[in-house]
């Protein structure tokens, strides 16, 4: 209703100019100190509350009020105190305990502030309330009060009930180092990661943590780490994660991109010297083992490194036609090196926790060779697309593949490029001076590369186990699919659970989500993520690669509606309202909401589908015939109501894409 400070005093000032007394005045103080606050103003919304509680102590959300407003004006003990009284007089307010806890972790100066014992009584009276925050003040007093052992116990059972939660995990290990038992907080890494290695592969956090605990391990036990194979494995793997999320991370959101560029320049120049450390040292491991390992990481240093040039600001720097040209050539190495395959007559030699990881080793390594070459290939222009005049050409780099394998060997022709790559990446006088000591630097292998690129066949036999890597992300799917050439025989194995059709696609609900819906959404997807890369391309003015890798552009891969759906869809049972909208587009049910051109391309996959496999079920033929109908009978209907074939400006809300154009 009021917008302005002065609005708000004008009504005021009339309307305690009808009261008779002060008591009447303050009890209007809760009402006018609101109406303060919505507006920002918290002086005047703290002056106000104060005076309603100086006539009315009983009211829980008077006190809350005014402990925001103090919080607000950095006057934290003033709002613990009313946060407690609040508390006090109403003691069913759980999300304020969260609320507190928060503020008394964020500065350890709040532990000794002389309200602590109110709260410190109250998280270690009441346990019903399992929010992380109220856990960790929990344990962190307790660790304060308690010996060590307690406090470890009492993680350990809330692990026994929650054995997925990251952070009972986390509080664990960081518990361990704070008392300095660094070797049993190594076991339990070792141990997790084998046990509950899919669970925490894509925390952040988690790996942090890892990292932690096996970097204060190193530096403990510096003679023996190094040729402790689990050790190693493990280590090379937390390195390589933690800049790998952090280089997704980055990328998540398109308005912070750049922020988190120095932390992965850092991780990298860690797993960069410890790879140097590890080759020179004599493990006990099979010739074969040994290399597949060297070159498996050497592979993912050369991908993140060429992932990392892309994302910093180069543009209009004397460095950017050089950052660029580096990354090529790194990105050649990258799918050089190969997918990961050990030979079973080596397989007894492999340590223990390599065993565990090397599935996902596997999927990693062909997900890095589809990258590295896509990215190379999208640098060039095919021979097909010049041979169409009529078209407006991509602004590439390069205008075939000999121009980019000749741009490739002259910059290897360069003795020191290596020792200049490894300026542009790391920019720290600590870190240039270890350029002797860098496995990039120093590497036989990555003195030049062999000068030729893969074909388009080649990065393609890498799609069906990249696409084995990430079932639960969007983002991960479109990109393994974003340049195959026949989209309608990629194998998706993520959805085994559902059934594969059903012949009422009016019933729209969310236990009626099958097979075909999902593959339909996710062709929609791809079709409209193709055509806008398609375009920025045409406008490209930068001189980059049509397509980069995946952490340099997977937040254009699908939109937050998009992302959201696919996720609700992967939980089947966790968000039924989403599902159910998303299902209704994907049938063309009610309203619609998809471009007749998204449609006809659909419907052009199904049908190239259908014909590409006579084996198929009579079942699942005519599911899919049905489903060819459906889209081209949709696509008809809006071609006559809408005749350009968009249903609805560019960046309207949908669960399906329609900004094809």
């Amino acid at each position: 209703m009021f917008t302005t400070k002065h609005d708000i005093d004008r009504h005021v000032r009339s309307a305690f100019a009808k009261l008779r007394t002060d008591n009447e005045k303050n009890l209007r103080g809760y009402t006018v100190a609101k109406m303060y606050y919505k507006i920002g103003e918290y002086p005047s919304a703290q002056h106000y509350v104060s005076a309603y509680i100086s006539v009315k102590k009983d009211n829980a959300a008077a006190y809350r009020l005014l402990g925001k407003c103090c919080m607000l004006q950095k006057k934290v003990e003033n709002a613990l105190e009313a946060y407690q009284k609040s508390l006090q007089v109403d003691a069913h307010q759980p999300d304020l305990v969260v609320e507190v806890s928060k503020i008394l972790l964020s500065d350890d100066s709040n532990l000794t502030s002389s309200k602590l014992k109110f709260w410190k009584d109250l998280v270690l009276r009441d346990e019903s309330i399992q929010d992380d925050a109220v856990m960790n003040l929990r344990f962190k007093l307790m660790s304060k009060s308690s010996s060590s052992h307690v406090v470890e116990d009492v993680i350990i059972k809330e692990i026994a009930k929650k054995p997925n939660d990251v952070n009972l995990r986390i509080s664990l290990l960081k518990q361990f180092l704070d008392k300095k038992k660094v070797s049993e907080a190594f076991r339990y890494v070792s141990d997790i990661e084998v046990k509950y290695h899919g669970q925490f592969l894509h925390s952040l956090e988690w790996y942090n943590t890892v990292a932690m605990v096996l970097s204060t391990y190193k530096k403990t036990e510096t003679t023996s780490a190094v040729t402790n194979k689990d050790f190693c494995c493990l280590y090379l793997n937390a390195l390589e994660r933690q800049i790998y999320l952090n280089l997704e991370a980055d990328s998540a959101l398109a308005s912070v991109r750049g922020g988190n560029v120095s932390e992965c320049a850092r991780v990298l120049f860690e797993l960069d010297q410890f790879l140097y450390q590890f080759s020179q040292v004599n493990i006990d491991l099979r010739a074969e083992v040994a290399i597949q390992l060297v070159n498996y990481f050497r592979g993912q240093v050369c991908l993140h490194a060429a992932t990392l040039l892309f994302k910093r600001d180069f543009t209009g720097n004397v460095e950017w036609q050089d950052a660029v040209k580096s990354s090529l050539v790194l990105l050649l190495h990258a799918y050089q090196c190969g997918s990961l395959e050990i030979p079973d007559n080596s397989m007894r030699q492999v340590p223990e926790v390599m065993k565990h990881l090397l599935d996902q080793w596997q999927m990693r390594s062909a997900f890095r060779c589809l990258q590295a070459g896509r990215t190379l290939l999208s640098a060039c222009q095919e021979p097909r697309a010049r041979q169409k005049p009529t078209e407006k050409s991509p602004q590439l780099p390069y205008a075939d593949r000999e121009e980019l394998l000749m741009q490739i060997r002259c910059k290897c022709s360069n003795s020191s490029w290596r020792q200049g790559l490894f300026k542009l990446l790391f920019k720290g006088s600590d870190q240039i001076g270890a350029i002797g000591t860098s496995y990039l630097t120093t590497c036989a292998s990555l003195t030049e590369p062999l000068y030729e690129l893969p074909t388009t066949n080649q990065i393609e036999a890498y799609e069906k186990t990249s696409g084995l890597l990430n079932p639960a992300s969007l983002q991960h799917q479109v990109y393994v699919r974003l340049k195959s050439r026949t989209l309608s025989e990629c194998d998706f194995t993520g959805f085994d659970c559902l059934n594969f059709s059903m012949s009422n696609l009016i019933n729209c609900a969310p236990s009626t989500l099958n097979q075909l819906d999902i593959e339909t959404f996710l062709y929609a997807t791809v079709i409209q993520t193709r055509r806008e890369l398609e375009l920025s391309t045409q406008r490209n003015p930068s001189g980059l690669p049509g397509i980069l890798p995946y952490a340099n552009i997977l937040w254009k891969m699908c939109s937050a509606d998009q992302s959201n759906w696919w996720s609700a869809a992967y939980k089947i049972t966790t968000n039924g309202a989403v599902e159910d909208d998303g299902l209704e587009v994907l049938r063309c049910v009610g309203n619609p909401r998809m471009d007749a051109m998204v449609a006809l391309k659909i419907g052009q996959t199904l049908q190239d589908r259908l014909e590409g496999h006579h084996t198929k079920k009579s079942a699942e033929r005519n599911y899919l015939e049905n489903r060819v109908e459906l889209f081209n009978k949709y696509a008809v209907r809006q071609l006559k109501r809408y005749p350009n074939g968009r249903l609805c400006p560019p960046g309207s809300s949908s669960s399906t894409p329609h900004r094809l154009r």
